[in-house]
């Protein structure tokens, strides 16, 4: 950008040092501020267009071959067009490949105590994250949900969804809204909300909860191929009061409740779904002794896989259709 701006910048600083000696050149500024603010407003829009996720190592080695060429291509005085155009392709290529990727990947970032989970869907379809995590001495979306988001060529999130107002779980949602485009916050109960190839179905139980723990919006998520239940800090007073409607869906993936507290996932639940793989968002030695020892156990039982963020950090599960593949 600088190297656009600067002759500009140059023109318009003697324009200005000038206008004030002689009058007349004052249209002659004010044409020039009209021209500099529309030169910015495309380069802002340039740089909304163009979204390059963490260069790959292919991309990397590709750009400092070209970039090489092109400092040996002058001094020997030769053409440069070929590699420019070769750059030029190649980065318009990453960067639509950054947004548009084939597979599915559902993301738990690592927020220390709390729960944020990323669900990308392929070719863009949309971008969603459940709950933010929140810390009080730290921004988590500045520091690392945002950072994370961008590194992976992500510039908007279509919907956010709260499943209660814990500050682990919602804590980092204003500043999330302050520093990145969200096109919906969805932090109350909906029947069905259908996102790309995703369905959100939300279940309700017919009985009021004091506690706040118990208003969790409990979420089944449906994809192609996999089929995830999030169920927020829900306990187990919850998991009794649905238990005849969770009978009903096939569940592959569990977002463990609490963060693995003893208050849920109890053996009732994995009665009535039979999940292959376990996600606990926890901090390491947190001062809640998350996740209980007990449910840990009772899902080792189940033969279930357990993956959690205190002691995998952030995790990856990707589907390429009915293939699964998880990233630690």
């Amino acid at each position: 950008m600088g190297y656009f701006l600067t002759p500009f910048i140059e023109f318009f600083y003697c324009l200005c040092c000038f206008s004030m000696l002689f009058p007349f050149l004052q249209s002659f500024l004010s044409m020039s501020i009209y021209l500099l603010k529309s030169l910015l407003h495309f380069l802002d829009w340039l740089n909304i267009f163009l979204v390059f996720s963490k260069p790959s190592l292919f991309f990397i080695i590709v750009f400092y071959i070209l970039y090489f060429q092109m400092i040996c291509h002058l001094e020997l005085n030769k053409s440069i067009q070929k590699q420019v155009s070769i750059m030029i392709a190649l980065s318009l290529s990453f960067s639509l490949y950054s947004q548009y990727k084939i597979y599915t990947e559902i993301t738990m970032i690592d927020v220390g105590q709390g729960d944020c989970t990323l669900i990308r869907l392929p070719m863009n379809q949309g971008n969603v994250l459940i709950d933010t995590g929140g810390q009080k001495d730290y921004d988590l979306a500045r520091g690392t949900i945002i950072p994370y988001l961008k590194s992976i060529g992500i510039q908007k999130l279509d919907y956010v969804y709260i499943s209660h107002s814990d500050f682990d779980h919602c804590g980092a949602l204003d500043s999330l809204k302050e520093n990145f485009s969200i096109g919906q916050v969805i932090d109350k109960y909906e029947k069905t909300r259908t996102i790309g190839d995703m369905k959100v179905e939300m279940l309700k139980s017919s009985n009021e909860y004091m506690d706040e723990n118990d208003q969790s919006l409990v979420m089944y998520v449906s994809l192609p191929y996999q089929k995830i239940l999030f169920t927020g800090d829900a306990s187990v007073h919850v998991e009794k009061d649905l238990y005849a409607q969770l009978t009903k869906y096939d569940v592959d993936i569990l977002k463990v409740s609490h963060h693995g507290s003893q208050s849920a996932t109890s053996s009732l639940l994995l009665q009535a779904i039979h999940p292959d793989i376990a996600m606990i968002g926890v901090k390491k030695n947190n001062m809640y002794h998350h996740p209980s020892i007990s449910v840990i156990e009772r899902l080792k039982r189940k033969n279930i896989e357990i993956l959690r963020t205190d002691e995998d950090g952030m995790f990856h599960i990707r589907f390429y259709g009915k293939s699964r593949y998880i990233f630690r």
